[in-house]
């Protein structure tokens, strides 16, 4: 698809990919959960959730600095609490998912899929032709919702993770690109 064509919007749960027609654009999925900027008062609480969900957290530090040089944080809210997160960059077309989490409590209730929903509008919408991510080769769970939104592994990252007492796991590199797989 050339740069600024109409766009469409085909996400896994709600799209059957057209063969030929015009572009078409889907409805949005009929969630609770609310994609919503952060703001500088929701970066502690952000940290906090940090060092709930990863082994290795982002410090608040981290999460400003990636603010203050152009990054992007969106929240997923359920009845105005933070239950999940993503974080990414992008530059000249290329986005990264920095790091995307869902509270504990509220795994495998479809705030993931909505962040990830989130995250590939907000590329589309930024004229991002290609996003990559790295995930722990032990989180098959993630590795299932990425696939499913279209990314393919593409590497691998030895040693890449550090874990709490000290080993190292290795990460998957994937890449989503935004036409489902033609070259940008």
């Amino acid at each position: 698809m050339p740069r600024g064509a109409p766009l469409a919007l085909c996400l896994p749960y709600n799209c059957n990919r057209p063969t030929s027609g015009p572009p078409m654009r889907s409805l949005p999925n009929p969630s609770p959960v609310e994609i919503q900027p952060v703001t500088v008062d929701d970066i502690p609480t952000l940290a906090a959730l940090e060092r709930v969900i990863f082994p290795t957290p982002w410090s608040e530090i981290a999460i400003r600095q990636h603010l203050a040089f152009g990054g992007h944080i969106r929240l997923a809210k359920l009845e105005q609490q933070i239950v999940g997160y993503f974080l990414e960059r992008h530059v000249a077309g290329i986005g990264e998912l920095m790091n995307l989490g869902v509270v504990p409590e509220n795994r495998r209730q479809g705030v993931g899929r909505t962040l990830l929903e989130g995250l590939i509008v907000w590329w589309l919408a930024h004229d991002v032709g290609e996003g990559f991510l790295e995930v722990r080769v032990g989180n098959q769970a993630a590795m299932a919702l990425y696939t499913e939104f279209g990314f393919t592994v593409v590497g691998q990252r030895k040693g890449y993770y550090d874990n709490p007492d000290g080993s190292k796991e290795d990460a998957l590199v994937m890449r989503w690109l935004r036409d489902g797989g033609e070259e940008w």
